[in-house]
């Protein structure tokens, strides 16, 4: 900003610094007005993108990745570690989630038929296992 912009244009108020515009009418500062800025999702203060807190208010302008935990301004559209977008993040991280665990209680599954099938290739085992459940069918 130049030396004449002091105050806003729109209200005489004072210009905030790190803010794009004025914090009281709303109005886009002369220098900041083709400038990419971040919404305060608090106050609506139209920050700096190079910001981490509001400077209205002092609200944090970040945004925690759900996959990687690791925070990125608001103004990112992508998670700066692991470049996953952030738009419908958490419905994509409750699908995966959802398909690990399937996919481990299949892999549960498999191993303990693979252990049913290694007891029962034993005749005392097979024995055995046929008179629990004979003994167990009779109960009822």
């Amino acid at each position: 900003m130049s030396e004449s912009d002091v105050e806003c244009e729109g209200c005489g108020a004072p210009v905030g610094a790190g803010l794009h515009a004025c914090p009281y009418c709303q109005r886009a500062y002369r220098a900041t007005a083709s400038s990419p800025s971040v919404d305060c999702p608090v106050c609506g203060a139209d920050n700096d993108t190079s910001r981490t807190t509001c400077a209205a208010c002092g609200m944090s302008l970040l945004v925690c990745c759900v996959f990687c935990e690791q925070s990125s301004s608001r103004a990112s559209v992508r998670c700066t570690r692991c470049g996953e977008s952030f738009a419908g993040a958490e419905e994509r991280k409750k699908t995966r989630d959802e398909e690990a665990r399937r996919e481990q209680m299949i892999e549960l599954a498999k191993k303990g038929a693979q252990v049913a099938q290694s007891a029962l290739s034993d005749p005392r085992t097979r024995s055995l296992v046929g008179g629990i459940l004979g003994k167990l069918l009779d109960d009822d």
